[in-house]
């Protein structure tokens, strides 16, 4: 329960330009937004995927944002309420400290907003993103559309009951740019 004594604390972990679409509308709220702090870091460590996150920096400063290199913040003494996260990849994509599993042990509560991999209907993307890591430690998943809840009630480990469906800025943008 929020009882406006403290703000409430998320650190933004950065990995990609091509996954803003889905995080740029939230980004903005809560800066805007006085029970906030929201901070931005970024992870560009290389992996297996390589290309998306080699750009991480230099978005972020042309968007005019603020961040620090997560790698030199110590997330416990932080002590973030939220944890947001772009991938659902946990292998690959972030170093091991900052999977899921280890920042749900941590005491964080998870966040993720899917970048559309929703919309690929191919077994593997349903795989992925349905019954992947993330549906077993997010705190909240936050997706496109009520329709696409069932899909993760269904294959989702834990349920789907983190699921909550807000739209999708890049999509909803179509649909109503004036809103």
């Amino acid at each position: 329960l929020y009882t406006g004594d403290e703000k409430i604390r998320i650190a933004f972990i950065f990995q990609g330009a091509s996954f803003w679409p889905s995080w740029e509308s939230f980004w903005l709220a809560v800066k805007a937004d006085d029970r906030f702090e929201a901070k931005m870091y970024v992870c560009d460590d290389t992996y297996s995927e390589k290309s998306q996150f080699l750009t991480a920096r230099t978005f972020l400063t042309d968007l005019g944002i603020s961040f620090a290199p997560i790698h030199d913040v110590n997330l416990t003494e932080l002590n973030p309420h939220i944890v947001v996260i772009q991938t659902p990849y946990d292998g690959g994509h972030r170093p091991k400290s900052l999977h899921g599993n280890k920042l749900t042990a941590r005491g964080f509560r998870v966040i993720y907003v899917p970048y559309g991999i929703e919309i690929s209907d191919i077994q593997r993307a349903r795989n992925d993103h349905f019954a992947g890591a993330v549906t077993c430690y997010a705190w909240r998943i936050y997706t496109f559309s009520k329709r696409i809840i069932p899909e993760y009630k269904m294959r989702s480990q834990t349920g789907g009951d983190m699921v909550r469906a807000f739209g999708h800025p890049m999509f909803d943008f179509f649909v109503g740019p004036d809103r």
